[in-house]
C-alpha cells in the first residue's frame, strides 16, 4: 500500500500528518508543496520516501524523531526546502540527489555507519556545521556540500572514501572549512 505521487500536492490545510500501518510508500510528490505542514509520524514498515514527497513544507522536527528503522530509500529532493533542524539517518544505505538540498535550518546530521554513497547536490545550501563521512562510503558525488556556508568541519573515518571528476563536493575556496583524515 502507498500513498500515490501528488496525493495531496499544495494542500495548504494540511498541518500534520500520520501514516498507518500498512503505508509502504509515500510516493512521488504526494506532500509537495504543503507549506503549512509541521508534523509527520511515519509507520514502521514504512520502506521508501519519493522523489519530492516533503519538498516545500514546514517540517521541522529533528527528523530522527519520526523515522522509523524500517526506512530503506528517501529519494531525490524527498526533505528538499523544509525546515529540518536535524536528521539522524540508522539505516539508509544511500542518500539520492538532493535529499536535503535547500534545507536553511538544518544544523546536525549523523549518518548510517554503513551509508554507502551520498548523491548530486545531497546537501547543498543547507546549514550543516559539521559532519562525519562514515568509512563505508565510497562515493560522494559532486556539489554534495556545495553552498553550506557554516560547514566548518569534514571529518573522513576512512581514506577510501571518493568523489566525482569534475565539480568538487565541498567549496574549497572557504577557508573556514577544516577537513580531517582520519584512519582505523
Amino acid at each position: 500500500v502507498e500513498i500515490g505521487g501528488r496525493a495531496f500536492w499544495s494542500s495548504q490545510n494540511i498541518v500534520s500528518f500520520y501514516s498507518s500501518k500498512n503505508i509502504k510508500k509515500i510516493g512521488r510528490e504526494a506532500f509537495l508543496g504543503c507549506s503549512n505542514l509541521s508534523y509527520i509520524e511515519l509507520n514502521e514498515g514504512l520502506k521508501v520516501i519519493d522523489v519530492e514527497a516533503f519538498c516545500n513544507t514546514d517540517l521541522s522536527l529533528v527528523l530522527d524523531d519520526f523515522l522509523p528503522n524500517s526506512i530503506e530509500a528517501i529519494n531525490s529532493g524527498a526533505f528538499s526546502s523544509s525546515q529540518l533542524k536535524g536528521i539522524i539517518l540508522k539505516n539508509i544505505s544511500g542518500l539520492f540527489q538532493s535529499a536535503f538540498a535547500w534545507c536553511q535550518k538544518l544544523t546536525s546530521v549523523t549518518l548510517n555507519p554503513e551509508l554507502s554513497h551520498i548523491g548530486f547536490d545531497a546537501f547543498y545550501a543547507s546549514a550543516i556545521t559539521q559532519i562525519s563521512i562514515p568509512k563505508n562510503v565510497k562515493f560522494i558525488n559532486n556539489g554534495t556540500f556545495k553552498a553550506c556556508n557554516s560547514l566548518a568541519r569534514i571529518e573522513f573515518e576512512d581514506s577510501k572514501s571518493k568523489r566525482t571528476n569534475g565539480t568538487d563536493f565541498i567549496d574549497v575556496s572557504d577557508p573556514a572549512l577544516n577537513v580531517y583524515l582520519f584512519t582505523k
